[in-house]
């Protein structure tokens, strides 16, 4: 068996509690919250003894489970989640990096100075280009070299290269939606941008993303060639759809065409952009939240209107295609302060699950807000959905359920229920994906103990904390609480943890 070794004097107890608090404060967005994590937030001292314990010495890491998470294009984001002390350790030992790294610099400001950069110097082409996967192709055995060479902390980058090849079971690939995959790649990737300096190109990058000018044609030609041998030599590949070729009065007025665009549909709208915030035009966006106290509510569903309009019938029209980008990245942020009329909610829930079928994306945005409103008027909507058959992928489904089978009427209704059984028989036994619906299931009693043992005894350490909730849920005898209590404690947090919420909301 393949251990990664981990020195005794590398890490502390202390440096594990602040990775609890950094791994509670950054879990996955694109995921609903998982049970490990909130039990760690709530025992975090406690959790940062036992992961500590579990990791320091030789430690056999579970390989992570890899949730398909749609993206912009009808893409995949591959999201892997870690077992909870993998998990924890790769916080600590790239904290332990982080003070010899560059910094990470995200948000719209700097979007949007990225994108102007190419105007601030004279150029008669813009080239636009980012690279494909660029997370999960990236390779260790060079970042173990860059990060010895920034932080020469021999120690800890060995570690981490041992941790994220035992986890991955690849020499290639960091974890996406982790702020310690930021660091490292934000790192790895600058290593690329200085290589690409060195060879004469003028080049601006925001994470992935590559801009470039160029005086003449023949200097566009040789500029690509230079980006496309550079990245190959990094172990990555440019995304060849998005490497595209701008004059330069073109690639300005296209920047303002879009910032006008969002303007016009905002104020149509009635939104303050000041408070609502993007970041990518073409990928996807990284939403500030707006503060309520200085954002006036939405009294209409204008934008879901508009997008209806647009996009309702799963065809965007060429003509409103960059349209349809605007209102896109304006739509998550505008949920957050969405008051539909009560005769309007219907209508908006109805736009809403349309949405999911057309606009996966939005998927974890729609499902905050359907959290939020009226529990008969969600279902009424959700039965209005089912009856036309929708497809969603099974991370929408985990999205959907974790909202809808909170509420108690939700098994009252046969065809709701086999809609739950299908997202739970469809997956892969021992999945993350499979658990987390089983503890949707268990939720309304649409699930047997004998199930989730079933389960529990194929699963991996990274589904089975959420088994232990949804047994939990489903009530278990006395011996087989203690029996999964005892397997770790962990299951004893999560276990006590739903018992604990099932009392206070009954």
């Amino acid at each position: 068996m393949q251990f990664v070794q981990v020195p005794l004097d590398l890490a502390t107890e202390e440096e594990f509690r602040s990775a609890v608090d950094s791994v509670v404060a950054n879990a996955p967005r694109l995921l609903p919250p998982g049970a490990a994590t909130v039990a760690m937030s709530v025992h975090r001292d406690e959790a940062a003894a036992w992961a500590f314990g579990q990791v320091v010495g030789d430690v056999s890491p579970t390989q992570g489970d890899v949730i398909s998470v749609s993206k912009n294009r009808h893409g995949v984001r591959p999201v892997a989640v870690w077992d909870a002390p993998s998990t924890l350790l790769y916080a600590v030992l790239s904290h332990k990096l982080r003070p010899h790294l560059p910094e990470v610099v995200r948000g719209s400001d700097a979007w949007h100075e990225f994108q102007h950069a190419p105007l601030s110097e004279p150029g008669n082409y813009v080239v636009v280009a980012d690279i494909a996967s660029c997370y999960d192709m990236l390779d260790h055995g060079l970042l173990s070299e860059e990060l010895r060479l920034q932080a020469g902390e021999h120690g800890t980058v060995v570690t981490l290269n041992q941790l994220l090849a035992k986890a991955t079971q690849k020499t290639y690939g960091l974890p996406q939606q982790s702020e310690s995959s930021d660091l490292l790649a934000n790192a790895f990737l600058q290593r690329l941008e200085r290589s690409l300096h060195r060879r004469g190109l003028r080049i601006w990058r925001y994470n992935d993303d590559f801009r470039m000018t160029c005086n003449s044609w023949s200097d566009v030609v040789h500029t690509i060639e230079v980006l496309d041998e550079e990245v190959r030599h990094h172990g990555l590949l440019l995304n060849d759809s998005k490497t595209i070729t701008w004059r330069r009065g073109n690639y300005e007025a296209r920047l303002e065409h879009v910032e006008q665009l969002r303007q016009g549909i905002a104020a149509e709208a009635e939104i303050d952009l000041e408070e609502l915030t993007s970041t990518g035009l073409y990928d996807d966006v990284d939403q500030q939240d707006p503060d309520p106290e200085d954002v006036a509510a939405l009294a209409s569903t204008k934008l879901l209107d508009l997008w209806l309009e647009i996009a309702g019938q799963g065809d965007v029209p060429l003509a409103r295609r960059d349209e349809h980008v605007s209102l896109l990245q304006l739509i998550p942020p505008a949920l957050k302060i969405l008051t539909p009329e009560p005769d309007d909610l219907p209508a908006t829930i109805d736009i809403l699950f349309l949405m999911l079928r057309y606009e996966q994306t939005l998927t974890p945005a729609i499902c905050r807000y359907l959290a939020t409103v009226n529990g008969a008027e969600l279902l009424d909507g959700l039965d209005r959905c089912l009856a036309s058959d929708p497809y969603l992928s099974d991370w929408q489904m985990w999205w959907l359920l974790n909202v809808c089978t909170r509420l108690s009427e939700f098994a009252s209704n046969q065809a709701r229920m086999a809609w739950a059984i299908n997202a739970y028989q469809r997956t892969s036994q021992g999945s993350l994906i499979r658990a987390q619906a089983a503890v949707n299931l268990a939720r309304i009693g649409g699930v047997t103990v004998e199930q989730l043992m079933r389960d529990y005894d194929q699963s991996s350490p990274i589904a089975r904390p959420a088994l232990v909730a949804a047994l939990a849920l489903a009530g278990p005898t006395a011996e087989i609480a203690a029996a999964i209590r005892s397997d770790s404690r962990l299951h004893e947090w999560v276990f006590d943890l739903v018992l604990q919420q099932n009392a206070q909301q009954g």
